[in-house]
């Protein structure tokens, strides 16, 4: 919706979602250094950047001054990462600081997301951020899909283009990924 805040949380999935943001009105507020760097090309947006020390693994920023400043803000949406899920111990992140920001943010939320492929099912991380009952909406690998076959997209006919390099380097984890099966797993869990 035009006009309202949105929290975007950092790591692939967020950074996935910020590089399909449309250029509207809203107020985006993340901790996501690579979501900031995919919002860049957008000029109605406001971009408002948590504070913070440097997480280098998940290229994100909190502090316990960005908790402070972000207690006083209405979050319309938040889109939140998971490192971990179980129904013992529901949605989990792997720091304090990142747990502490989500619940922050899941208290001053009226909807929150939480985004996950199927790799995140039956994983516990150590910080428990959120129970299901906190989270409204849960966007898996099935629910992508979906979404991709409402939009028309066809993957068959896409013209073949270079991979995007976010940060200037890639790894072989994708290589790994389709060669151990992931793939399709994502394919049959999907079909």
């Amino acid at each position: 919706r035009v006009n309202t805040a949105i929290f975007l949380d950092s790591g692939s999935t967020a950074t996935m979602l910020a590089q399909r943001i449309p250029d509207n009105h809203y107020m985006i507020f993340t901790s996501g250094i690579s979501c900031v760097q995919e919002m860049l090309r957008l000029n109605e947006v406001q971009i408002h950047m948590v504070g913070g020390r440097l997480n280098r693994a998940s290229q994100s920023v909190c502090s316990s001054k960005s908790l402070a400043y972000l207690e006083n803000v209405n979050f319309q949406t938040a889109f939140l990462g998971v490192t971990g899920f179980n129904l013992e111990h529901g949605f989990t992140c792997g720091t304090e600081d990142e747990c502490e920001l989500k619940r922050t943010v899941i208290r001053n939320t009226d909807m929150v997301v939480a985004m996950m492929d199927s790799s995140k099912v039956g994983i516990s991380s150590t910080f428990t951020y959120a129970m299901p009952n906190d989270v409204d909406v849960v966007i898996t690998t099935r629910e992508l899909a979906r979404m991709i076959k409402e939009a028309g997209i066809d993957f068959v006919n896409l013209p073949d283009e270079d991979f995007d390099s976010l940060m200037g380097e890639s790894t072989g984890a994708s290589v790994i990924f389709g060669a151990t099966g992931g793939v399709m797993e994502a394919a049959l869990r999907t079909a």
